[in-house]
């Protein structure tokens, strides 16, 4: 009996194929391939995950709606990753729109993690010894206001980026992926609907 945690051996090669693929489409630049693995990595989390569960012997009936349900999923979304691996194949071999939009996709993850570590590691230190610095220290309100201000732009920019990549997704049958916000330690994965 094989173990229930195991994935099968296409879904290994279907990652490693897509690692391979999304690394050429970028020529191979370490940066942008690891950011693209970053992209897509939750999307393969979530496949693998229904995977297992189909797997189980014991985690659905044999004819439940459940179970037919992700398996329905696994075919939708092996349907989209072919079409995913020929876009990022079609993006090594040209450099058209679907190349410009992976270059764009690198770019925009490195930026967001950028943004996201400089704003989790920005600290002002407070010099008591500095009576300059502890009159800008005291004049807080006004920055509260302006960094409010900018995280619910940067919120509804990410919000009309994740919409746009959605219509792209929906019209073309394939992924794009999930965006993925590191912060320290943990990840914030902005829900998809």
């Amino acid at each position: 009996m094989s173990d229930p945690n195991r994935l099968p051996a296409n879904f290994k090669s279907l990652y490693r194929l897509f690692l391979r693929t999304a690394s050429a489409s970028v020529l191979h630049h370490p940066r942008a391939s690891r950011n693209l693995r970053r992209r897509w990595r939750p999307t393969f989390d979530d496949a693998a995950r229904v995977t297992r569960e189909v797997q189980r012997e014991n985690g659905y009936e044999s004819g439940s709606g459940t179970r037919k349900g992700a398996v329905e999923w696994l075919k939708l979304w092996h349907e989209r990753m072919d079409n995913t691996l020929e876009f990022l194949y079609t993006s090594s071999h040209s450099r058209g729109i679907p190349n410009l939009v992976t270059r764009a996709l690198s770019f925009a993850i490195e930026e967001e993690r950028r943004r996201a570590f400089a704003k989790l590691y920005a600290r002002t230190t407070w010099k008591p010894s500095d009576p300059q610095a502890a009159s800008q220290h005291l004049r807080k309100p006004k920055n509260v206001e302006k960094r409010k201000e900018q995280e619910v732009m940067e919120y509804n920019s990410l919000g009309a980026l994740d919409e746009l990549l959605q219509m792209a997704e929906a019209t073309s049958n394939l992924t794009l992926g999930t965006n993925t916000v590191p912060l320290g330690r943990y990840v914030y994965r902005r829900p998809r609907k």
